[in-house]
């Protein structure tokens, strides 16, 4: 007889299919919990959901659907995103509606079927363009879409904590990097496109004198992070918390890492300065880097 139903405790994961969410569904499954992945694959890919776990390909602004998936007592890691900030700027419309839409979908199915608690997966660029060290208490100054949408998706978690009990915590990523990154297309995250070029032979495009700064974080971390939240859902709190390396990086100093052929194309709209305190993530989730930025990119111009 087959007690794995039992003896397991379920997660529900949109976007499991994703870059950050399938490193959440292994984590997941290294800690002992049964992940059921949802998502459209609109991005994700399904090779990327490891064998033997449920796949729902299912869109999270379908409403009938995610009440026949979802049960009492499930626990949500919510990623289903459509996560590029340019993009955003340029065709904003998508964004609103699965970021915003697909997120207030989830949470009111959330709200019907009596779900414990969400782990949503939020973004520094809530901050929009900081000076100095961003904490999760300064002011939130979105400025794109992307980073508007984030902030709304928050804002709503901390409504359906406050009126209906759902344990509720927004992770805010920084840089995020890792094997399996996305690395194709004119909205490929830096790290990734810089990989790909040195892997062609082609110079890395900088943009600008590549002196705006990021703070990487590794998804491997990142991944550690959200299962480590599962702890805070006893408490029926709202928490909003930095997952970040709390390092400032210059574009320019992780293109000298990867190769000496560069060259220089034109600034866009995008934030200029980037980095965190991750001193409340070290406090509330026991969590701390394990693969330091230097480690990571090491390791994958290995890879």
């Amino acid at each position: 007889m087959n007690t794995s139903h039992t003896t397991k405790h379920r997660a529900i994961i949109t976007g499991g299919a994703g870059f950050i969410g399938s490193y959440v569904v292994n984590e997941l499954m290294q800690q002992g919990y049964e992940p059921i992945v949802i998502d459209n694959l609109s991005k994700g890919k399904k090779e990327n959901i490891p064998s033997g776990v449920i796949f729902h390909q299912v869109n999270i602004l379908d409403k009938e659907k995610l009440e026949e998936i979802i049960e009492e007592g499930d626990v949500i890691f919510h990623l289903a995103a459509l996560t590029s900030v340019p993009e955003s700027i340029e065709n904003p419309l998508p964004y609103h509606k699965t970021n915003i839409e697909g997120t207030y979908t989830l949470l009111e199915v959330a709200r019907i079927k009596k779900v414990k608690g969400i782990i949503f997966s939020s973004s520094a660029a809530v901050y929009g363009n900081k000076e100095g060290i961003a904490n999760e208490n300064d002011a939130t100054k979105p400025e794109s879409p992307y980073g508007l949408h984030k902030l709304i998706g928050e804002q709503l978690l901390e409504t359906y904590n406050k009126l209906y009990g759902i344990s509720t915590v927004s992770l805010r990523y920084f840089n995020v990097y890792g094997k399996g990154q996305p690395e194709t297309g004119s909205y490929a995250p830096v790290m990734a496109r810089f990989l790909r070029e040195k892997r062609l032979g082609n110079p890395l495009p900088i943009v600008g004198d590549g002196s705006q700064t990021r703070d990487f974080v590794n998804v491997i971390d990142v991944a550690k992070a959200n299962v480590k939240a599962l702890e805070l859902m006893e408490e029926k709190k709202n928490f909003v918390i930095n997952i970040c390396g709390g390092k400032e990086i210059s574009v320019k100093e992780v293109a000298d890492m990867i190769s000496d052929n560069q060259t220089n194309i034109p600034p866009r709209i995008e934030i200029m300065k980037s980095c965190g305190n991750n001193s409340v993530a070290k406090e509330k989730l026991k969590w701390n880097i394990t693969i330091p930025f230097e480690k990571g990119i090491e390791e994958l111009l290995l890879s």
